[in-house]
């Protein structure tokens, strides 16, 4: 999207670590580096963890503001206090739907804005943890939208079923409105995560000591991932450096075992037929 208003297509990106980036669009394709995105006081917009960004004018004042899901299952709105050229961001708040914040119980929520049912007025689409995607329909305005109980598009995984195949998104569902095949009616885009292992029979003793190695990884590439706000260039790479060496001694640890991880993320598309989305 058009994120400062001088005509040109720039990027919004989250982060695991919650930080939001603009990659300013230069023309041609190209893009300038990363910036993070600030509040009006000068601090670097943080939420929560993986935390995914959309931007939408959500009061109808003309310019963008910023729709943020994080991995508690929360959805959070920064208003623009400033203008379109020239965003300012206050605090955030979180949306609320049916009276309540809304709160995913699979989390790791990623959404989108689009005017699903056709009435004019922007909805909120969410991706959730589990797979699904619910559908927050706007019972107000498009200028002070209110949002109604969630209604689910795509139902997550249930318990039983294969979460790493079959004809559905399986984890991690992020989702984005477009008319897909130009029949007026919007379609579903939904990316999804599978993370499996191929692993053994391991004896108790063997599973305690994967146990404990794993349990130490955790903790150390958790804390690699706290990086401070005015981190120098040459701390970043050495960070960035201990990281790939961590993701490294993972696939040593699930070698011992003869673990095999295996990951894959499919782009699912759902076309819209007289009011439903089916998958395709």
């Amino acid at each position: 999207m058009d994120f400062d208003g001088d005509g040109k297509n720039d990027l919004l990106s989250g982060s695991y670590p919650g930080e939001l980036y603009l990659f300013k669009g230069l023309g041609e394709g190209k893009f300038a580096p990363a910036e993070q995105l600030k509040d009006s006081s000068g601090k670097p917009i943080k939420l929560g963890l993986a935390a995914v960004v959309f931007a939408y004018d959500w009061d109808g004042d003309g310019d963008l503001d910023l729709v943020v899901g994080d991995i508690e299952g929360q959805v959070h709105l920064v208003l623009n206090e400033g203008s379109k050229t020239k965003p300012v961001f206050g605090k955030d708040s979180l949306l609320q739907a049916g009276g309540q914040p809304i709160k995913i119980a699979s989390g790791d929520v990623g959404p989108t804005v689009a005017d699903w049912d056709g009435d004019g007025k922007a909805d909120l689409l969410v991706g959730t943890g589990g797979g699904g995607v619910a559908f927050f329909r706007n019972t107000g305005t498009a200028q002070a939208p209110q949002l109604a109980a969630a209604q689910m598009l795509i139902p997550e995984v249930g318990e039983g079923q294969n979460a790493g195949g079959g004809n559905r998104p399986a984890m991690r569902a992020k989702v984005h409105a477009v008319d897909w095949n130009g029949d007026g009616k919007l379609d579903l885009l939904v990316g999804d995560f599978v993370y499996g292992q191929v692993q053994p029979v391991l004896t108790d003793e063997q599973k305690k000591q994967q146990s404990e190695k794993r349990q130490a990884w955790m903790k150390e590439y958790q804390a690699l991932q706290q990086a401070p706000i005015d981190e120098a260039k040459e701390a970043r790479q050495a960070r960035m450096k201990k990281t790939a060496e961590l993701i490294a001694r993972f696939k040593e640890m699930n070698t011992e075992v003869n673990a095999e991880p295996q990951y894959h993320g499919y782009v699912w598309l759902y076309l819209r037929q007289e009011g439903v989305a089916r998958a395709q």
